[in-house]
């Protein structure tokens, strides 16, 4: 039998890969005190993210360098590989491992990223809490996420709360509840307590 022997090796002569690739997102857990979540703060935080190299763009090579053609794939950007199974030759098409399908490699890499094409980067931002959240209530801040390999768009920022909330406080929506114990009397009578409020 002749299985896939047969097969055309231009058949897998495809384009090369073209599609930008978006960053990876980032989750950064933040504590909130009742108040603020309440109503609302703004809050600085230092991020550690993946932002495009700004010598090279993100291609990662050196510039004026020219990219060369991958010596494993021929610059398809795939390779195919053919086993001998009881069925006859069985061939299988993958993506190129050295040049992850793009056809070209570095032949000279940008310095200041070393060919990565990103580069690690600390930043400060402020992230504005709407009055009102939750404990477990995430807001998500578009763009502050990795940026993508090869120039590609970055990934967002998600910001995930958590409050530390008064053990004579419960709290449900808008609504605050407290509880205080009162005697017989006071409950007959009528009484004026002392209750815990919050304002800003």
């Amino acid at each position: 039998m002749g299985g896939f022997s047969g097969m055309d090796q231009s058949a897998f002569r495809t384009s090369r890969r073209s599609t930008a690739i978006q960053g990876e997102d980032i989750r950064y857990d933040v504590i909130l005190g009742f108040t603020e979540a309440i109503f609302g703060t703004e809050k600085d935080i230092i991020l550690s993210h993946l932002e495009t190299c700004d010598t090279c763009g993100g291609s990662g090579s050196k510039a004026g360098s020219k990219m060369r053609i991958c010596s494993t794939c021929g610059g398809r950007g795939q390779v195919m590989r053919t086993e001998q199974t009881p069925f006859g030759l069985f061939s299988q098409v993958s993506i190129c491992p050295t040049c992850a399908g793009e056809g070209e490699v570095i032949s000279e890499y940008c310095r200041k990223c070393s060919g990565e094409g990103r580069i690690r980067v600390r930043k400060e931002i402020k992230v504005k809490i709407p009055p009102g959240v939750s404990k477990g209530s995430t807001l998500r801040v578009r763009g502050e996420g990795d940026a993508g390999p090869k120039g590609g768009p970055p990934g967002d920022l998600f910001v995930c709360l958590d409050i530390e909330e008064p053990s004579d406080i419960k709290r449900d929506g808008i609504n605050l509840y407290s509880t205080v114990s009162i005697s017989y009397l006071e409950a007959i009578l009528g009484t004026v307590m002392q209750v815990r409020s919050f304002s800003l």
